[in-house]
């Protein structure tokens, strides 16, 4: 087995959203990727590749930490009610945070965003708990 290199996969409309995966190839990324829940119902021949060297270095854990993905102009939805586009603007103007939980259904992001309102809700239930 060759070395894995890191992909962002696609699709060539840009519909589904992107994910990371490690493979040898890019036809193997786009292999890989057809398995994920994202792309259920594409085609092979309907994924795109780009190439992220950068994220070589996490082949062994599969897991990117999400500022490395903001500062990639990623942006991802708050952990608990689901709201869209939190991106890095957002956490620089303090309408989301970055959380240490792993989302559940990203299998190759590690951390999470949450939004202000979530933020303050679980504080609140916290301090309730003491």
């Amino acid at each position: 087995m060759g070395k894995l290199k890191a992909y962002i996969v696609n699709d060539k409309w840009n519909d589904a959203g992107s994910i990371v995966v490690w493979a040898e190839t890019r036809g193997k990324a786009k292999s890989t990727a057809l398995y994920n829940d994202v792309f259920d119902g594409y085609e092979y021949t309907e994924l795109r590749t780009e190439r992220v060297k950068d994220f070589d270095k996490y082949a062994d854990t599969k897991k990117v930490p999400i500022q490395e993905l903001l500062n990639m102009s990623c942006w991802f939805s708050c952990r608990k009610c689901g709201e869209e586009y939190l991106d890095y603007d957002k956490i620089a103007d303090d309408e989301a945070f970055i959380d240490d939980v792993d989302y559940s259904n990203n299998d190759f992001v590690k951390g999470s965003v949450i939004c202000a309102e979530c933020k303050k809700k679980l504080e609140e239930c916290r301090h309730v708990g003491k």
